[in-house]
């Protein structure tokens, strides 16, 4: 794509913004969110891109939004610690912890990325041509930004105290004594709750309607929009290695993430989170690598296979465990005995999968190295070219760590499938391996990241 094409097809747009306040609006019940946030605050992190490479604030918002995508994860996952609770208590009890641990969380991160999110834009008022911005009903009043700022920030903390104000009425749970005239406030949770979910929704189309009607007036100024296009065009887009750099970290996100998913967590002996999402998600950060490094047609093989093979053994899982069958029993039923057969077979097929994907990534990285990292090169183009070589070698063996990981995770998931009804510690192997592979991704991923900031330092 010619220079001036770039030029063109580059757009600075406000309605994401109002497409991701969608997911806001409304109100959670503790941490279970009708609309998910986490939809949410993915478009935020896409859509504040540029405006984040203009101006510092909105970069700091962005990278705020993008940990409550973490802390949206950890929700499900404390959801489904709660739900493996035994009694009622310790459910209620749970629920009360998580609800309040993730409103404080939400109103700390939140209220900073909100913030500085306004911050930025009125900071961009002052440095560009606008009506929207900096404009204001009065002619000495507060502008639009500031008023919306205000609104916003209350309502950040006015959505998480409701989701957890209903569940304290767990700590006033006392039997009824007619003596005393104590009654279980636990009982009206539902009542609580909905009252909560009215309020906080009727507060939340409010707010969503002005915050809809703020980025509408600044999607349509037009001045604000191209002055802002004419200085990404100007400043950002000749930064070639800005845009490697950040393509090669969207591309280790999807890889880390898909390194959580292959964590195996069970629960009455079925993994709760799927392999094959992580399946999916590592043929993703593999393609996103394609735009800086050249890959076979091979890669994609070995990645459906993966995918394919991922999916048969979670479904074969499903289907003997939800079907009553015990590892106990294999050898009694002729049904339970082929049932058991075709997961051992899918379960081996996707160990395969997996380590064929694995030597996939650590051949990936080590063509990001080769390619994308280094130093700033001298006056001695002899040297330099020696010292980079070595400098590759060097780099490529913390690759070690990944691959030796890896091997672990298949020999783990192995001795799960023939051993798993007499050795009770073969899932808790499981997940010791498959987090030291995870740790593994993170410090390797990170660690080529900061070489290849060091490569274009001066880009």
């Amino acid at each position: 794509m010619s220079a001036e094409n770039k030029k063109s097809a580059i757009t600075i747009g406000f309605v994401p913004l109002i497409i991701s306040a969608l997911f806001f609006f409304n109100a959670n019940m503790h941490v279970v969110d009708i609309l998910p946030d986490i939809i949410g605050y993915i478009i935020l992190s896409v859509a504040l891109v540029k405006l984040a490479d203009l101006n510092d604030d909105i970069a700091c918002s962005l990278k705020f939004f993008r940990y409550m995508i973490l802390v949206e994860i950890a929700k499900v996952l404390s959801l489904l610690w709660v739900f493996s609770l035994k009694s009622q208590a310790e459910t209620n009890t749970g629920t009360l912890l998580i609800a309040f641990t993730f409103a404080v969380v939400d109103t700390i991160i939140l209220f900073i990325a909100y913030n500085k999110l306004f911050s930025g834009f009125i900071s961009l008022g002052f440095t560009h041509k606008n009506t929207a911005v900096l404009g204001s009903k009065r002619p000495h009043g507060k502008s639009y930004t500031e008023k919306i700022r205000s609104f916003t920030l209350f309502f950040v903390i006015f959505r998480a105290a409701m989701s957890v104000l209903p569940e304290f009425s767990n700590l006033a749970s006392y039997e009824y004594d007619e003596s005393s005239g104590l009654i279980d406030l636990y009982e009206f949770i539902g009542v609580m709750r909905g009252m909560s979910f009215f309020i906080t929704t009727v507060v939340g189309v409010v707010w969503l309607i002005k915050v809809a009607i703020y980025f509408y007036r600044l999607s349509n100024d037009t001045d604000f929009r191209v002055s802002l296009k004419e200085k990404y065009c100007e400043e950002i887009l000749p930064k070639k290695g800005l845009f490697i750099r950040r393509n090669i970290a969207t591309a280790f996100f999807f890889l880390v993430a898909a390194s959580i998913f292959i964590v195996d967590l069970r629960l009455d002996n079925i993994n709760i989170i799927p392999d094959f999402v992580g399946a999916v998600l590592f043929v993703v950060g593999l393609a996103l690598c394609t735009k800086q490094i050249k890959l076979s047609p091979v890669v994609w093989a070995g990645g459906a296979f993966y995918i394919l093979t991922s999916l048969a053994a979670s479904l074969t899982e499903y289907y003997f465990y939800l079907s009553g069958y015990r590892l106990s029993s294999i050898f009694r039923k002729e049904e339970v005995y082929n049932a058991y057969l075709a997961m051992s077979a899918a379960a081996i097929a996707q160990t395969v999968g997996f380590l064929i994907l694995a030597g996939i990534l650590i051949y990936a990285m080590r063509q990001i190295i080769k390619m994308h990292t280094g130093f700033v090169y001298g006056n001695d183009a002899q040297r330099d070219r020696e010292r980079l070589t070595q400098y590759h070698k060097q780099s490529q063996k913390k690759l070690w760590f990944v691959a030796v990981s890896a091997i672990f995770v298949a020999a783990s998931d192995i001795f799960y499938t023939f051993f798993a009804a007499g050795a009770s510690y073969a899932g808790f192997l499981g997940i010791i391996t498959t987090l030291i592979f995870l740790i593994a991704v993170i410090r390797t991923t990170s660690t080529i990241k900061e070489e290849i900031e060091t490569k274009y330092m001066l880009d």
